[in-house]
């Protein structure tokens, strides 16, 4: 526009010169605006391509962070579905290792010869064995009953004869349980029983003799005291197999006493059987006289 207005305020040869130059500036012009075209283009090129990248940026970050509060969020449940199951796991092992505990605490082993009476919640459940069998504690209780032949050692007492002298005796007796459950009903406990039973029957038997018959008659005292006290442990699920009298001796007063008597007796018969031969000499020298 500059160039133009020139040409047209000077006509001479510097309007021509300007003139001249017109077409030359036209095409710089022309280059200069295509150039800015251009550049303008890029600019906007590279200007749309900065918006692009900063949009695409600013997406990928919110995409981004949605990603991760979706991870995060996956892992805490992951991670709570973990921590469930770990304590639903837990919680069945300690279940079963104390059920595992009380089925083991429950087991007992009952030999051949012994049974075992069960009570369950204080009432008669049954009789178990032999082998492995299960109590269950806290619930049910069992006591061991033997089988085989129990000897019954009955402590020495003294025992007074009708003739009023002291005796020392003791007995022994074999049982054997057959009912365990009148074993375990009928008494409190069997032994000390059948021992305190030996002892007052033998104490009674031997009270109702003398002291020579009560020295002499162990054989009878052993029947008469089987016989007596048979039908009483057979009450309590027993059976008397047999009763054995192991002593039956004067006790150290009477042995003194007894040893005194006797010594007297020697002594009696001595001076009699002195007076006797003193007699006979008399006697004999009479007639030697006469």
């Amino acid at each position: 526009i500059l160039m133009h207005s020139l040409a047209e305020q000077y006509p001479g040869s510097n309007g021509r010169k300007v003139a001249r130059m017109v077409p030359l500036y036209d095409d710089v012009v022309g280059n200069s605006r295509t150039m800015l075209a251009v550049l303008m283009g890029a600019a906007g090129l590279v200007l749309l391509l900065a918006c692009v990248n900063v949009a695409t940026v600013y997406v990928a970050r919110n995409l981004g962070r949605e990603r991760e509060l979706a991870v995060r969020s996956a892992l805490g449940s992951t991670r709570a579905r973990l921590v469930q199951r770990l304590l639903a796991e837990s919680l069945l092992v300690a279940i079963a290792g104390g059920l595992a505990l009380y089925i083991f605490a429950g087991l007992r082993i009952l030999k051949q010869y012994e049974r075992g009476v069960s009570f369950l919640l204080g009432k008669y459940w049954g009789t178990k064995g032999p082998g492995l069998v299960f109590i269950p504690a806290g619930f049910a209780h069992m006591r061991r009953m033997s089988l085989s032949v129990i000897a019954m050692d009955a402590p020495a007492q003294e025992v007074i004869t009708r003739d009023n002298a002291v005796l020392v005796t003791n007995a022994i007796a074999f049982v054997k349980v057959t009912d365990t459950q009148g074993a375990v009903y009928g008494v409190t406990n069997f032994q000390v029983a059948v021992m305190n039973l030996v002892q007052t029957t033998l104490r009674a038997i031997i009270g109702d003799m003398d002291l020579d018959q009560a020295l002499s008659s162990r054989d009878q005292i052993k029947a008469k005291l089987k016989a007596s006290i048979s039908d009483d442990v057979a009450d309590w699920g027993l059976t008397l197999k047999s009763v054995e009298i192991q002593d039956i001796s004067p006790s150290a007063t009477m042995q003194k006493s007894m040893e005194m008597q006797a010594a007297a007796e020697r002594e009696r018969k001595a001076a009699v059987t002195r007076a006797e031969g003193e007699k006979q000499a008399t006697i004999l020298a009479a007639e030697a006289r006469l």
